[in-house]
Parts: C-alpha cells; sequence; structure tokens
C-alpha cells in the first residue's frame, strides 16, 4: 500500500491518480469533520470539494512536516472558519411582520398625511 506521503509527493509531481487515492481516502471523513460542524449537508460537501481544490492547486507547497491526514484537515478547518465568518457577516434579523401595519387603515392615513405635511422638496426625496 501505497503512503499518504508518497501520494503528496506524486501529485507535487502532477500524479492524477495520486490526486484520485487522496480523495477516496479522506472524503468521507472530511465529510463526516464538517458535517459535524455545518447544519447544511450540501455544503459540507461543496466544502469537502473545495479542500480538495485547495489540495491539488498548493501540492507544489507541500511540505512533510506533518502527517497528509493533519494538512488535509487543518485546511478544511481553515475553510469552515472562514464559512463561519462569511456567515456571520450574512446574517440578518428578520423583519416584523408589517402585514399588520399595511392591513391598518389608521397607519396608512397617518403616512399619507404626513406626506402631505412636508413641501414638495422633501417630499421628492
Amino acid at each position: 500500500m501505497v503512503t499518504d506521503e508518497q501520494l503528496m509527493l506524486d501529485l507535487r509531481q502532477g500524479g492524477r491518480e495520486a490526486f484520485e487515492t487522496l480523495f477516496e481516502r479522506y472524503r468521507d471523513s472530511l465529510w463526516r469533520f464538517s458535517r459535524r460542524r455545518l447544519d447544511d449537508a450540501g455544503r459540507c460537501e461543496e466544502l469537502v470539494q473545495d479542500v480538495f481544490v485547495a489540495l491539488y492547486r498548493n501540492a507544489s507547497r507541500y511540505e512533510p512536516r506533518a502527517t497528509v491526514r493533519s494538512y488535509l484537515f487543518a485546511i478544511a478547518y481553515n475553510m469552515l472558519q472562514a464559512e463561519r465568518r462569511k456567515a456571520a457577516h450574512r446574517s440578518t434579523e428578520p423583519l416584523r411582520d408589517m402585514a399588520h401595519a399595511v392591513s391598518d387603515p389608521t397607519a396608512t392615513l397617518w403616512v399619507r398625511d404626513a406626506l402631505a405635511a412636508l413641501d414638495s422638496d422633501a417630499r421628492d426625496i
């Protein structure tokens, strides 16, 4: 059996079979790692694919200081952290239920009266 380190050295040289073997060995465990941290199973699939894209693109920079497994999980962890940062910036508060304000005739009249009280320049704005 070929070791992960040998596969990475082959991958550094452009070995497609080495990449495929690493993918087969680690995709499920990386997916489970992601799934424990994300609610969206589909996003976990994408994240695993992103990990392997990063591995492929940066194979030439790999240095065998740690195990390949540690290297892959470090990439996955960093991507999960980036995902969380993005989610924090995307998160929004739900809008209040505006149906009551729209269906309330007094609110509609109040807005209409307030707009009528403005001069024409302010009303255009």
